[in-house]
C-alpha cells in the first residue's frame, strides 16, 4: 500500500510469554514521493512523463535508521524518524535493463542494500547505502531539503 503504518507490540497482564499480546500504532508514514532517481540500467527519462504512484514493497532495515522497500514498480530508500523518501528508483520503464528492469533479489546488511537483476534483464548488482547513522541522515535530510527548494 501507500502507507506504512509503525506499530509497538507488547505482552501485557503476565510473566513473560503467558501475558496477552497488545500493539499500537506508533506512526503512520505516507511519504511525498519526490522526482524519480534513476537506477542501473534506466532509459533517459521522457519529457513530460509523469511519475508513478509509489507504494511500499518488500521492507529491509537498512542501518539504525531507514528501511529499503523493494516492489514490482520502485525501490526506495525510506527514513523512517521523519518519513520521508530519501531515493525513489521507479522499476520496468520500458527500455530498462538490469536492476532497473526488476530485482530479482535484495539482501541487506547493515546500512548497506545488495540488488541483484534477473540474467533474462541483463543480471548485474547494485548497492544502495543508507546513512550509517543518526548524524549522517540529518546531514542527508539537509542535502534534500536544500536541493528540493
Amino acid at each position: 500500500g501507500r502507507r506504512l503504518w509503525v506499530a509497538e507490540a507488547w505482552l501485557e497482564g503476565g510473566e513473560g510469554a503467558r501475558g496477552e499480546p497488545r500493539s499500537a500504532v506508533a506512526a503512520t508514514l505516507k511519504p511525498d514521493v519526490p522526482k524519480g532517481s534513476r537506477a542501473p540500467g534506466a532509459p533517459e527519462p521522457r519529457p513530460g512523463a509523469k511519475s508513478r504512484k509509489w507504494e511500499f514493497g518488500r521492507l529491509h532495515p537498512l542501518g539504525p535508521t531507514c528501511v529499503l522497500s523493494v516492489a514490482e514498480r520502485a525501490l526506495a530508500v525510506v527514513e523512517v524518524c521523519g518519513g520521508s523518501l530519501l531515493e525513489w528508483c521507479p522499476l520496468g520503464e520500458p527500455g530498462s535493463v538490469g536492476i532497473a528492469a526488476g530485482v530479482a533479489s535484495a539482501a541487506a546488511v547493515d546500512a548497506r542494500a545488495f540488488l541483484l537483476a534477473a540474467p533474462e534483464h541483463g543480471g548485474g548488482v547494485w548497492c544502495l547505502e543508507a546513512p550509517p547513522t543518526e548524524a549522517a541522515l540529518v546531514a542527508c535530510v539537509a542535502d534534500v531539503a536544500a536541493v528540493a527548494v
